[in-house]
């Protein structure tokens, strides 16, 4: 499983549960990195330039959130780091 920090990604910043046992310098929020399937081939058979091209955090827009409960509902951060 492939994963990037995601310390300056303002949703997904916000997903994380501090480590009380950590410095906040010291908590390193990561997510999963998913490969598209067109990006498949070029990840096993290229350049390792081009497979570490591929590894970057999908755009903030594609997350979707929701409270479990509606009325807790607010509204995140979008815009991109």
């Amino acid at each position: 499983m492939i994963s990037q920090n995601c310390d300056e990604v303002p949703v997904l910043n916000l997903m994380h549960r501090p480590d009380p046992k950590r410095a906040p310098d010291m908590q390193d929020k990561r997510t999963v990195v998913p490969l598209e399937k067109g990006d498949w081939d070029t990840w096993l058979h290229g350049t390792i330039e081009r497979a570490e091209s591929l590894i970057k955090v999908p755009p903030v827009e594609l997350f979707v959130h929701r409270a479990k409960d509606p009325a807790q509902q607010v509204e995140l951060p979008v815009e991109s780091a």
